[in-house]
């Protein structure tokens, strides 16, 4: 993970995780996310989505900004 969605989350709203013992993840916790999109935007894996929202109105939302 390159762990860039942490740095960029304006509200702090993605921590990492340990899974195992040598394993670690990005988790975003919801009641601290507002759904700006910048995470999703900046991703170059592409492993974060917005559940009802298509990448184009992500991307439009994050433009805004």
């Amino acid at each position: 993970a390159c762990l860039t969605c942490i740095r960029v989350c304006p509200h702090e709203a993605i921590r990492l995780v340990q899974v195992d013992s040598e394993r670690w993840v990005a988790k975003i916790y919801d009641l601290a996310c507002d759904g700006c999109g910048i995470c999703a935007a900046i991703c170059p894996a592409k492993a974060i989505k917005f559940e009802g929202y298509s990448d184009e109105q992500i991307l439009a939302e994050v433009e805004a900004i």
